[in-house]
């Protein structure tokens, strides 16, 4: 490995090291407490490092979600040209389900980060969030963008709201318990959609 690699790759891991613990740091204290020389002094950095990375705090927050969008959106962005509405949007429900177990702490963090004032979502938001729009617009067969609009509010609503009594069942239930109740929450999704089938 060239040593401009190295140093690309050590750049990469710094910047994903300040994310993670930007998320530790909110969800033990909450987002107010966030700063960028609390930051630094987690990791043992100087406030300058921080800077090279992020312009300023609402930087790393915006950061924070898309990093999170961009997970999901590498997830679930998969070819799918030959896949039913059906298959697609039960890609879209078990991905964003399955993100939420893997990490709990950055889930609630990105939620908390989604309501803050004057959020603006970025890239992979709006990708992953028009992916799933699209989807659901299919499956419903669906060609009124009002109506899909108010639609995909309360099918994002609800799958979010599933997937936080998920992650608060983490430590009761095991592993198996867990997987059960995440079918359970996929059928139901589906159960109320297919009563806007009709």
């Amino acid at each position: 490995m060239s040593s401009k690699d190295r140093r690309k790759r050590e750049k990469e891991e710094l910047r994903a090291k300040i994310l993670q613990e930007a998320l530790h740091i909110i969800g033990e204290k909450g987002v107010e407490q966030l700063t960028i020389r609390a930051l630094a002094n987690r990791i043992e950095y100087s406030p300058r490092t921080i800077y090279l990375y992020f312009a300023n705090k609402q930087d790393l927050l915006h950061s924070l979600v898309e990093s999170g969008y961009q997970r999901s959106w590498d997830r679930m962005s998969t070819p799918r040209e030959e896949a039913t509405a059906r298959e697609n949007l039960t890609l879209q429900i078990a991905g964003h389900l399955r993100m939420g177990m893997d990490n709990p702490e950055g889930y609630r963090v990105v939620l908390m980060l989604l309501d803050e004032p004057g959020f603006i979502p970025g890239e992979f938001q709006r990708r992953v969030e028009e992916m799933a729009r699209r989807d659901l617009g299919s499956y419903l067969s669906l060609s009124d963008d009002s109506a899909l609009d108010r639609i995909f509010d309360l099918f994002l609503a609800s799958l979010r709201g599933m997937t936080l009594s998920l992650i608060r069942q983490i430590p009761l239930l095991t592993k198996e318990e867990l997987e059960k109740r995440m079918a359970l929450a996929m059928q139901m999704i589906f159960g109320s959609l297919n009563t806007l089938q009709n």
